[in-house]
């Protein structure tokens, strides 16, 4: 049984990088932020769901990467139902052996921080033995002067609460624990095409009528 790593800082890059070892934990994230856009003015809701895609080290099983995606509609008129690729940065502490905290801040446009924490539990996800790590997580995000699923020029102020739990049929899914015992890479997984055969996460997306944001 191994460990979700013990402090460690991730710079995280999107959608670019793919990975030929180690595995991942992709988690249903679930957010809506309210405040203000100081572009309109105006009160502002924001609903958002999304993915949060952790890559760990087979290794040392520590973070070596994060990535971002949320959906939703945005504020344009009429709305439309757009997502976000966001570069976020990470960090993670292990508090006693039980509980740990993940913490992600979003980079230019997208400026906002996520705290989260969860308990660590032994878990089946697709790999050779079992992982320990948090399959929930609750916290809250601060948003700070930031576009979030658009249009451009959006910049919003506000606070929300979030939390994460981890899809468990896709983490294994991806790990190999798909009838072909073929790990995905990250390019697939965060892609539109997927495998060929199965969509990536942009996939599932479009194939629900969202499109990339144009911000």
């Amino acid at each position: 049984m191994k460990r979700l790593g013990t402090m460690l800082v991730v710079l995280v890059m999107l959608a670019v990088c793919s990975t030929s070892f180690g595995y991942f934990l992709i988690y249903n994230v679930s957010t809506t932020v309210k405040g203000a856009d100081d572009d309109t003015g105006l009160k502002t809701t924001v609903p958002m769901k999304g993915y949060m895609i952790l890559t760990l080290d087979d290794a040392t099983d520590e973070i070596t990467d994060a990535n971002l995606i949320l959906y939703g509609k945005d504020a344009s008129t009429p709305k439309e139902k757009v997502y976000v690729q966001v570069d976020v940065e990470g960090t993670v502490e292990d508090i006693g052996d039980n509980i740990v905290f993940l913490g992600f801040e979003g980079n230019d446009p997208f400026d906002f921080s996520i705290l989260v924490s969860g308990k660590l539990v032994s878990k089946n996800v697709g790999t050779s033995e079992d992982e320990e790590l948090p399959p929930s997580l609750k916290g809250n995000i601060q948003v700070t002067g930031s576009v979030l699923l658009g249009p451009a020029g959006q910049e919003v102020w506000g606070t929300a609460n979030a939390s994460m739990t981890l899809w468990n049929a896709a983490t294994k899914f991806v790990n190999g624990s798909n009838g072909e015992d073929t790990p995905w890479t990250l390019d697939q997984i965060l892609s539109v095409s997927g495998n060929g055969e199965e969509p990536g996460l942009l996939g599932i997306l479009e194939e629900k009528g969202y499109q990339a944001a144009q911000l």
